[in-house]
């Protein structure tokens, strides 16, 4: 293993364990750790598209971009920063930040079981979020072990034509 791949390893786990150890002392209920405190909706969105580029990244755009070339690689980013990031943002993230500080809620299944007076769809809406995280880690897993396979056999072949 080359030794600066190494370095730059553990000044990432380094960093990330010294932020981590700094904000949890000044957190001070399990509500600050989940809404993390008073980030802001910017912080949030940034978040949000974070979370959602993680899958991208690692599952769906190399392959993709390797299959259709750079051009779609970059249209795929163009476009889920403006679709999935910007939009959604723009629409829902600010109006439901104000309702959910009214209504007292930090999920989205205690969201909307308080804004529509239901402990069933809060039962209902965590199940579902529950169990359609198992096929969306192991879609995930999958297709991460399939792109593996992909770099291996492309490493063998060389660059495409």
């Amino acid at each position: 293993m080359n030794i600066h791949v190494v370095i730059i390893m553990v000044l990432f786990l380094a960093v990330t364990i010294g932020v981590g150890i700094y904000f949890s002392k000044r957190t001070k209920n399990s509500n600050e750790y989940w809404v993390g405190s008073n980030v802001g909706p910017w912080v949030t969105a940034i978040s949000y598209v974070g979370t959602y580029y993680s899958t991208v990244a690692l599952v769906g755009g190399p392959s993709s971009t390797y299959q259709y070339g750079l051009g779609y690689g970059i249209w795929q980013v163009a476009g889920t920063t403006w679709l999935f990031g910007l939009l959604p943002f723009l629409i829902m993230a600010v109006p439901m930040k104000k309702m959910s500080s009214r209504l007292g809620t930090v999920t989205v299944p205690g969201w909307l079981s308080a804004r529509y007076g239901s402990d069933m769809i809060k039962l209902v809406s965590g199940a579902l979020v529950a169990i359609l995280m198992i096929p969306y880690g192991t879609t995930i897993i999958k297709a991460t072990g399939v792109l593996s396979l992909l770099c291996e056999s492309s490493l063998e072949k060389g660059p495409p034509p």
